[in-house]
């Protein structure tokens, strides 16, 4: 984008496929570095991997999705 201007005045639609696009891509380098904890370790991550990603990476009952009001996060 040329300016910040542009890339604030996204529509909705816009902005949700670049989010999706980003955290597609955070995806791939955060599975990376999850992937060096040894084996066995019990971590907790705060992530934005997508969930169907999540579903084919980890167990159902070890996901936990936090949501807030969209008031909250404007």
């Amino acid at each position: 984008m040329k300016d910040w201007q542009e890339f604030i005045n996204r529509t909705p639609d816009e902005y949700a496929r670049w989010i999706d696009g980003t955290s597609r891509e955070a995806a791939q380098i955060e599975i990376a570095e999850l992937l060096r904890i040894p084996e066995g370790k019990k971590v907790i991550v705060d992530t934005n991997i997508p969930l169907e990603i999540l579903r084919e990476i980890s167990d159902y009952h070890h996901v936990a999705i936090m949501l807030s009001p969209q008031s909250m996060s404007i």
